[in-house]
């Protein structure tokens, strides 16, 4: 019994070395593995401050794009759910960093606005956050840094027209696959 256990142990362990092998080259689980880092990261040095990434990510958002949009354009440009985006615009809303309004002709959809008071709690944590970016990649010669923007840009592009894709081809399965069920 005990040598069928070493038996297996070994082969086990020649496994594990064969696919960690097939691992190492992987760059795609390396960005993850580095995202992963870099949002600890960010977690770790705003929580100094007080800060959640979440909240800031939706004002930096409203700022940056006119002041105003609603919960479904905010979760498109943040990568999060539309029920985070709802939760959190709710406390921002408490704490008088946004309001919240129907959009004239369509009760269902909210438009989402920046108020004074967050932009003055943004112009405060401002140099915060460029410290803390600028912690983040000094490793970096500023033209590794220039690569890297123009590199993870083209990245992200490409993996968003992936996401639509995906989305479209899940959606042409699921109402075929309704449409043969209504016909049964």
């Amino acid at each position: 019994m005990d040598k069928n256990l070493d038996d297996s142990s070994n082969s086990t362990g020649n496994d594990v070395e064969a696919v960690a092998a097939a691992l190492k080259p992987d760059v795609f689980y390396s960005i993850i593995a580095t995202a992963d880092i870099a949002n600890m990261y960010i977690d770790n040095e705003i929580r100094k401050y007080g800060y959640h990434r979440t909240r800031f990510n939706i004002m930096y958002t409203l700022i940056t794009h006119g002041g105003s949009m609603t919960p479904t354009e905010i979760s498109k440009k943040i990568y999060r759910s539309k029920q985070t985006i709802t939760a959190v615009v709710d406390g921002l809303e408490g704490d008088g960093l946004v309001r919240s309004r129907p959009v004239a002709g369509d009760r269902r959809i909210r438009m989402i606005t920046i108020t004074s008071k967050a932009l003055d709690v943004v112009r405060e944590t401002l140099p915060h956050r460029l410290q803390i970016s600028h912690n983040a990649i000094s490793c970096l010669k500023a033209e590794e840094v220039e690569q890297l923007n123009i590199t993870l840009k083209k990245f992200r592009k490409h993996l968003s027209e992936k996401i639509s894709e995906s989305k479209a081809k899940y959606k042409a399965q699921r109402d075929m696959e309704h449409n043969k069920s209504a016909l049964a």
